[in-house]
This record gives C-alpha cells, structure tokens and sequence, in this order.
C-alpha cells in the first residue's frame, strides 16, 4: 500500500526530512553534506523511515525543496559560465538598469555579473521587435566561438539574444551548433528559461541558470537514481522558487538542443521548454490535488493518470486535459473527482509554437 509521503528540505547547514504516514507525522534532522547533498538526503530519509517503521515500498511522493542553487549564486560556486549574445550588447548585463537601487546612495556597489567581460561573447546577428530578420545568423562565427569556449574549459553557457522571446529560431540554430561542437556543454536558451520581454530580465535570468545547471543537474540526477536504489519509486517533485511543483527532469533543465527544433517541443535528451513545463505542472497539480481530497474522503483512489495537450487558439493556447482513474470507486465519487479536476485553474499563454503533450500521473 503506498500510503506515506516525503519531504525533504536542503539547507547549508542541516537537512530536514518529514514523513506523512496514516499513523501522523514522524521528522528527522541531519547535517548538510555539502559535497554530495544527496548523501545527507539518504541518511535522513533512512533514519525517518526506520523510526516509523515503513518500507520505501510505501512511499508514494517524495517533495524536495533546496536552497542549494540560491547558495551557489551567494557563494559564487556555480560553473564557469559564459554568455552569447547579439553582438554590441554583451554589456547589456553590466548596465542593467538605468536607476540605482538606492537612489541616495553615491557610494553603491553592484555585485559583480556572474560572467566576466572576456567570457561574455558576441555573435553577428539581428532580429526586429516583431520577429522579422534584420541580420542573419553568421553560423561560422558560431563554431568560431565553440572553439573559444572549449579553450577557455567552459563548462556552462547561456544564450541571450535580442528580441529572441518573439522569435527563437537563432537561439535554437547556435543551440544545435553548440550541441555538435561541444557535446558536453550545458546550453542555457533565454527564450526557454525566461521568455519576456526586456533584456537584462531575461539575460540575467538565463545566466543564473546556466550558472547552477551543471552543479544542479548533477545533484538531481545522483539523487533520482538513488532514491530509486533505495526502493522509493514514486515520483520526485521540486518546489520551485514560485511556491509552485515542478518534475524533477524539469529542474534539472539539461539542454540537448538538436537542430531546428520547434520552440515548443522538446526532442531527444532536449530539456522540457516553458511549455511543456507549464503542461506538466498544471498535470501534477491535478493529481496532487484530486489525491488530497481523496485522502481526506478516507477513499482509495489507486492509479491517477492526467493527460494534458496545449494546441494554438488564436493568440494563445488552448489546454485541454484527460483524467483516468483506477481507483475501486462507485460513479458518484468518480464524477466528483472528475469534477475536481476540471475547476483547477488552466493558464493561457501567449503563443509560442506547435503543440505540445505532457504526461505526469
């Protein structure tokens, strides 16, 4: 029976870890393994589960909030990172705003970019407000600076260009070029990471990605693999800065970017785009929801699969979802479950591609 639930939290000092069970809640508390978190997040789990007495055959969801990526940034402990972006504005992260954020105060220092002036790199291209191409995308100069990149041991890259939240085509053309050229290079696209308008946002916002993503992406995946060793075979969920669930292959955000992608679907190793992750998340908040008020109802509510398609409607998307249960219910609480599923909110988006299909039970 998987009746139990976890929660594990990483701190720079200690790790917390709580386990929901029928009988109540049971805590534990270990020191932080900074090296290898994941280590730290076995000990504690393996401690709250033996003071419960429960397999990890019964644990149906395991939760995870860190702080290891925020600390990182603090701590400058992230990757050595560079930035690509459209040439003239490699800058645009060093002026950032054109207010201070103390107005009074003449002597401010602002922290340092987390990429320094000689790895912030530029790249013979232009795109217009509306998409359109001003200056197309010097391919050459691409693998020019793929060369550069691995002289310069680079472990992680973040690829900004101008008005690329309207048009993704050259983010996604140096994205292939950098997958042929250096094949074990974490790529950071910034119309996937944060596709909005206003420059500095949006770079500033990829660059911190691509600043944590190789120390994060191995973490996550050191810790899926041994949770699954340990016996814990149900899903893996982080909390996200937003307060929001996300898949944990979604954290991990591992681009594999193969050549002329479509903006909105993923391919090969490719990590999930916002898309898909908008589609995943609002499928894991059904589920998760219509499993508390289950266990709230005392029912058994067995498998849940949610199904959720994003198609182009005019200027957005249209979300359409499908709920398969196969709990042992009567068809009153079926339809009130159903019923459930359909009043959790659905987001429309602007319209950024083809359509996409995401599944997460």
């Amino acid at each position: 029976m998987n009746d139990c639930r976890l929660a594990v939290d990483i701190g720079g000092t200690f790790t917390d870890v709580v386990l929901e069970t029928p009988k109540g809640f049971f805590s534990g508390k270990v020191l932080t393994t900074s090296e290898a978190p994941e280590e730290g997040v076995i000990r504690g789990i393996t401690l709250v589960l033996g003071n419960a007495g429960v397999a990890p055959e019964r644990v149906s969801l395991t939760i995870h909030g860190t702080t290891l990526g925020t600390n990182a940034i603090i701590e400058r402990r992230g990757a050595r990172t560079a930035l690509i972006t459209t040439q003239g504005f490699r800058d645009t992260i060093e002026f950032a705003f054109g207010h201070r954020f103390d107005q009074y105060d003449l002597e401010m220092v602002r922290p340092a970019p987390l990429v320094a002036r000689p790895l912030r790199l530029e790249v013979p291209e232009r795109l217009a407000s509306d998409g359109s191409v001003l200056l197309p995308l010097d391919e050459g100069a691409v693998r020019t600076l793929a060369r550069t990149l691995r002289e310069q041991a680079v472990q992680s890259v973040a690829v900004s260009l101008i008005h690329a939240y309207r048009e993704p085509k050259h983010e996604l053309r140096i994205g292939a070029i950098l997958h042929e050229e250096c094949p074990d290079l974490y790529v950071s696209l910034s119309h996937q990471v944060c596709p909005e308008i206003r420059e500095y946002e949006r770079t500033s916002t990829t660059l911190a990605n691509a600043y944590i993503q190789p120390l994060m992406a191995g973490y996550l995946s050191n810790l899926g693999t041994r949770l699954k060793d340990m016996g814990l075979s149900g899903p893996l969920l982080m909390i996200m800065s937003s307060g929001s669930l996300t898949a944990v292959e979604t954290a991990i955000r591992h681009h594999r970017v193969q050549a002329d992608e479509p903006a909105t679907k993923g391919g090969g190793d490719a990590a999930p785009t916002p898309m898909e992750a908008l589609a995943a998340a609002l499928a894991g908040c059904t589920a998760i929801t219509l499993r508390m008020y289950a266990e709230r109802k005392g029912w058994e509510l067995g498998t849940v699969k949610v199904d959720v398609r994003a198609y182009v409607d005019g200027p957005g998307y249209r979300f359409e979802r499908s709920v398969k249960l196969s709990a042992p219910l009567g068809d009153d609480e079926k339809g009130r479950l159903l019923e459930i599923a359909d009043k959790t909110p659905v987001t429309k988006v602007v319209k950024a591609g083809s359509p996409v299909v995401t599944k997460m039970g």
